[in-house]
């Protein structure tokens, strides 16, 4: 009977600190969520005076001073070679894209380093710049975007990722 009872204990104990540990790192999670969120929306939109949530927690209408829509920014992930590739995007009102913010590593990012993480370069992410819907596909799809080099699931996954968003998203480029 005694063993049961230490391993209750222990069991509880246990319950107890990761419960602890949970709500004293949920600030900081929330709070780092909130600072990547803000760091990309004003890293894709230099010009923005406001934004309008019109997706909860994912889609955004940016506005300029003078309250005229510029551009949509949204959320959208799709599953690559290590997990989940969480990114924000920006569009103008003409559907193309202006602008591309992938997580990094420490923001949750599991792709391979060296190979799959090549996706947070420049050199990829400027493909994107000025692109609409239809052209966001790997070459080898007949789009516009080269592929990284044994880096193809993550690649194609930012381009799922983007297109798909833009379609889901692009009815509220209207000023309504």
């Amino acid at each position: 009977m005694k063993p049961i009872l230490v391993l209750t204990l222990v069991c509880v104990f246990s319950a107890f600190l990761l419960s602890y540990v949970y709500l004293f790192t949920i600030k900081k999670i929330e709070k780092h969520k909130e600072e990547f969120f803000t760091s990309s929306l004003s890293e894709i939109f230099p010009e923005m005076a406001s934004y309008v949530e019109v997706v909860k927690d994912s889609c955004y209408q940016v506005f300029n001073k003078e309250k005229k829509i510029i551009g949509l920014f949204f959320r959208a992930g799709k599953k690559g070679y290590g997990g989940i590739i969480e990114m924000f995007v920006g569009i103008d009102t003409l559907g193309r894209v202006c602008g591309l913010r992938i997580a990094s590593p420490a923001e949750g990012l599991k792709e391979t380093p060296g190979l799959g993480l090549k996706i947070r370069e420049d050199k990829f992410k400027n493909q994107f710049l000025g692109k609409r819907e239809e052209e966001i596909k790997l070459k080898r799809e007949g789009g516009k975007i080269e592929a990284i080099t044994a880096a193809t699931i993550s690649s194609k996954a930012v381009c799922d990722g983007i297109r798909e968003g833009i379609n889901k998203y692009k009815k509220y480029l209207k000023n309504e």
